[in-house]
């Protein structure tokens, strides 16, 4: 696959919107998110759109940024349903607030999904490796902390709102596959993902992890 820059309709002139869920109660946490802020603006020369939908309705808000805060109980797709209304752009990131980005990991991401992908993660290890694997496996494929999407996929439909945090990534891989939209991971564009760092410092841990495993049966058994 000739995944040269001809074949994509983005550079580096293109507006991206980055929407980052995060709950900055905990000033650890709040360090941790205006890191993979710094770390985001760092890694491109693209411009970026980046907007935090916090739990903190105390917050300062973050460097760099738009700051929304929410009202509701933690919820990841509700909170980026919630920022997409913040922005207008064709290309939007999905990242977690635990994150640091190689340099050029979303050039080389759409320079891979070009015209014929609309969604797309890039690697959280280090590859010698060019291209893409297709698929919608979780954690294997499909990383669920770092997602590319175009836009129009949301015209298709709504993220669904069924769990609260963990199985947030199945959903959308249910979705995509229902609407007949491929995802692809792409080898050699690289994100880091410190592995749920915010998880150390929630009280009720199971209520947004293994509770959420019966949820998304529900959600799967009823739609």
């Amino acid at each position: 696959m000739d995944t040269s820059r001809e074949d994509t309709m983005f550079n580096r002139d293109t507006m991206i919107d980055v929407i980052i869920p995060a709950d900055s109660t905990n000033a650890s946490l709040k360090i941790m998110t205006q890191k993979t802020i710094d770390s985001l603006i760092a890694s491109e020369d693209m411009k970026f759109n980046i907007v935090v939908v916090d739990g903190n309705k105390n917050t300062t808000g973050f460097k760099g940024v738009k700051t929304i805060t929410y009202n509701f109980s933690f919820n990841y797709n509700k909170c980026v349903n919630l920022g997409l209304e913040y922005g207008n752009s064709d290309v939007v990131a999905i990242c977690n607030n635990d994150l640091l980005f190689d340099r050029l990991w979303l050039t080389k991401t759409l320079e891979a999904m070009g015209e014929t992908y609309m969604s797309a993660s890039p690697n959280n290890k280090t590859s010698l490796k060019m291209g893409i694997i297709e698929g919608y496996q979780v954690e294997k494929i499909l990383l669920g902390w770092c997602i590319v999407v175009k836009r129009e996929v949301f015209n298709k439909f709504k993220l669904d709102e069924s769990v609260n945090f963990w199985y947030s990534d199945n959903i959308y891989g249910e979705q995509l596959k229902r609407a007949g939209i491929k995802h692809i991971l792409v080898l050699h564009a690289r994100v880091v993902h410190l592995t749920s760092r915010t998880l150390k410092v929630v009280r009720n841990k199971s209520s947004i992890t293994i509770e959420q495993k019966k949820l998304f049966k529900k959600w799967k058994d009823e739609n």
